[in-house]
């Protein structure tokens, strides 16, 4: 039977005269150039009439309604991922398989349809609870999880039973598959802390670690799913297993091969001002932006991102001016707040008292609940409002920024400075805090391990700036495990976990985690 093409509502599906692997993968990757209309206009046609199109034309506008938030795209993308189901339910239905049987279809082909079918479905529920998630609609996020899991779960049997490894469509299944239960586990790690008894209670548990192997061998294996395999590989070893290095590399030769991809050079920016390459990532954002055309809300984050990397290299006039054009035009809730909290920080340090008063009071409007950007933000624009910089705060926080920036020697030049007009015990602690991160940057491990005690052991106290200790004590841990000493770094993540209630929490828990997996220390 023949099926409408375009937009309209599925009436049956055909099976494909063939594979169009090459053209759905041209598909993907004008979607992660932030092409919609090109990937749109290319699915269109076939997304009623086989999982595959369908699911690329759902996960199409899935991206346009992250990106923006604005109602009508998540109406559109909640549309389309809908009609993906409804043909994805069709083609796994007996009817289907028994008009196929008539036809003629093999038996396996009949199962590699299904397999497609099961795997898309999977796919979009994730998708939609990944949305559901974005929009605070965490209750239906969390049972979606547990949907998209029975999806990817039978999606996985029919393979390993049904399909034979000789099958054309068999490596191209694999990688899907591993590329799907990949970005499930991984979207299940980041769940924020307060939402994880959500998911825990539908008996889930994030592994990143497992995510990580399983999206390697989705970026290994040959199919539809093999470039964003390798661009959340980047994010992954980048963000959050902290392999720089071998993270960039991997970047390094995504670029080269899609030179002119929005979302891998905006990627790009992000892991460049990491590695505190602040020129190649003002390079990398400005290419992004210029071949952003598609995506208001996108160029809006990439603005952001420019006067990020103007706040930390203490340009504050140019900072103000992208982040005041981010707060005018951004129709998002996202990094409101932390955009919020940043002007006010420039106008303060423009000495704009006044107009940075009245940033730090919009801040706390737009905070999120679980996100730790925001919850730093809503803190210390409140420090703020109860009372303005000292000369001290001032120039601890432009050593701050010389160690966020990976510019270490400066840091501890800026922390000179501030050492010579502190005013407070908190002033000092803060001091020896960022002279033992700067030192550690510098691989001056005695000098660090100094200050990091100083710290521990109540020689230097904070009263408001909590996160100190456990900071200080996953500092001294990460040089212990540096020296081998593994007992001891395991008893100082220990300690660091009984801390709550500061500044990036969720950080400390997840180093602890990724340092014992890496050297197989396991903690009972």
């Amino acid at each position: 039977m023949e099926a409408k093409g375009g937009g309209g509502e599925v009436e049956g599906t055909q099976a494909p005269p063939q594979w169009w692997g090459d053209k759905y993968t041209v598909a993907v990757q004008e979607l992660w150039a932030c092409k919609f209309r090109a990937a749109t206009d290319r699915l269109g046609p076939d997304q009623a009439i086989h999982p595959v199109p369908a699911c690329l034309y759902a996960q199409t506008a899935w991206l346009q309604a992250l990106l923006s938030e604005h109602p009508e795209d998540i109406r559109v993308a909640t549309e389309r991922i809908e009609k993906a189901q409804k043909l994805c339910a069709t083609v796994q239905s007996k009817k289907y398989k028994k008009e196929q049987m008539t036809a003629g279809t093999s038996a396996e082909d009949i199962a590699v349809g299904q397999v497609w079918a099961a795997l898309c479905s999977a796919e979009t529920t994730l998708f939609d609870s990944i949305l559901k998630f974005k929009m605070q609609k965490h209750v239906k996020g969390a049972y979606n999880f547990r949907n998209a899991w029975k999806g990817f779960e039978e999606a996985g049997r029919l393979l390993k039973s049904q399909v034979a490894p000789e099958h054309p469509d068999y490596p191209r299944l694999t990688g899907s598959y591993d590329f799907g239960v990949g970005l499930f586990h991984f979207m299940i790690s980041v769940v924020p802390r307060e939402f994880l008894w959500l998911v825990e209670a539908i008996g889930f548990k994030g592994n990143r670690q497992l995510a990580l192997n399983e999206i390697r061998a989705a970026s290994e294996a040959q199919g539809i799913r093999q470039l964003e395999a390798k661009l959340m590989m980047v994010a992954l070893k980048v963000f959050f297993f902290e392999e720089v290095e071998e993270g960039t590399q991997l970047l390094t030769d995504l670029v080269k091969q899609e030179e002119d991809s929005v979302m891998i050079l905006y990627t790009a920016g992000w892991v460049q001002r990491m590695r505190g390459d602040l020129a190649s990532a003002a390079r990398d954002f400005s290419r992004s932006l210029e071949l952003c055309t598609e995506c208001p809300q996108l160029r809006l984050y990439i603005l952001f991102e420019q006067g990020c990397l103007h706040y930390i290299s203490l340009d504050w006039p140019s900072a103000a001016r992208y982040f005041v054009q981010f707060l005018e035009e951004s129709r998002s809730v996202g990094v409101r707040s932390l955009c919020h909290y940043q002007l006010g920080v420039c106008q303060a340090m423009m000495f704009h008292e006044d107009t940075a008063l009245e940033h730090m009071q919009e801040v706390s409007k737009y905070v999120r609940k679980g996100y730790t950007h925001d919850e730093f933000a809503d803190r210390a624009a409140k420090k703020y409002i109860a009372k303005p910089f000292t000369n001290a705060q001032r120039k601890l926080l432009i050593a701050r920024l010389h160690f966020e920036g990976k510019q270490f020697s400066d840091g501890l030049n800026a922390v000179s400075q501030a050492e010579a007009v502190a005013e407070t015990e908190e002033d000092e602690a803060v001091a020896a805090y960022l002279r033992a991160e700067c030192h550690k940057g510098l691989k001056q491990y005695d000098e660090a391990e100094t200050y990091f005690k100083d710290i521990v052991e109540g020689k230097k106290k904070a009263k408001d700036e909590t996160y100190l200790v456990p900071f200080s004590q996953v500092g001294l841990a990460e040089i212990e495990t540096l020296r081998g000493n593994y007992n001891e770094a395991r008893a100082l993540f220990r300690q660091a976990k009984k801390h709550r209630h500061y500044d990036y929490e969720n950080w400390v828990s997840w180093y602890f985690v990724l340092v014992c997996v890496g050297l197989r220390c396991v903690v009972n």
